[in-house]
């Protein structure tokens, strides 16, 4: 873009529209968000011990077929 092409107005209007969409966002509560966060870590969890296991589980199978 040349700079001749460059608007100030443009600009400030952009940074009102910005501001008018912010306004109109609905923003998530916080409870929400604990709720989210909550499900996140014990989803994380699960998956963390099934691959333990998984891990613990093949290792010794595979141990047993070296020996």
């Amino acid at each position: 873009m040349k700079m001749s092409q460059l608007n100030p107005a443009r600009g400030i209007e952009f940074l009102r529209d910005v501001a008018a969409e912010m306004r109109r966002i609905t923003w998530p509560t916080r409870h929400s968000i604990l709720g989210g966060t909550a499900a996140v870590f014990l989803v994380s969890g699960f998956v963390t011990l099934y691959i333990w296991v998984l891990d613990l589980i093949f290792s010794r199978l595979l141990a047993f077929v070296l020996r």
